[in-house]
């Protein structure tokens, strides 16, 4: 089984603009914006979605019982250089995450397995809404940086395989 180690790889875009988030197409995600050259390693979190359980346990039971509840998915928070000149691309991408928090811009976060999107390579489509964005203050020996918080309004597409 071939496995691989996602920095380097992996590809993260914001996208607005999906036809069937169950086969994004490639042209579809090469119009979005990509990310990953601006997020900082190890920065992302949530986007995961984890099963719950509901109690069923009766008076006459010995033992904790439980049945399969719904799922539940956590929301997603990438960390991002930030530039400090306008027209450098940490720059615009944060006033393009501004402009979308004002009116939380819905789209999709698409992360690409292995590499530029090609025919039958695997994504993962999260539906995702900007929810907040935040610059984090000036430190000393790192480098500027700002997060985008975003809520997930629909399912995730796991594993899909992007469409010609």
């Amino acid at each position: 089984m071939p496995r691989y180690n996602p920095q380097g790889q992996t590809r993260v875009y914001w996208v607005t603009t999906l036809s069937a988030p169950t086969a994004p197409t490639v042209a579809q995600i090469a119009a979005g914006v990509r990310l990953d050259p601006f997020i900082v390693p190890d920065s992302i979190s949530g986007f995961t979605a984890e099963g719950q359980s509901i109690d069923s346990t009766d008076l006459a039971s010995t033992e904790s019982e439980s049945l399969p509840g719904l799922a539940t998915t956590t929301n997603g928070a990438i960390t991002c250089y930030r530039g400090n000149t306008a027209g450098d691309a940490e720059a615009d991408l944060l006033d393009d995450f501004n402009a979308d928090l004002v009116a939380h811009t819905s789209g999709w976060v698409v992360f690409v397995l292995n590499g530029a999107p090609a025919a039958t390579k695997l994504a993962d489509v999260w539906p995702a809404q900007v929810n907040s964005v935040n610059p984090t203050p000036p430190a000393g020996g790192t480098a500027g940086r700002f997060t985008v918080g975003f809520t997930h309004p629909a399912k995730a597409q796991i594993n899909v395989a992007i469409a010609a």
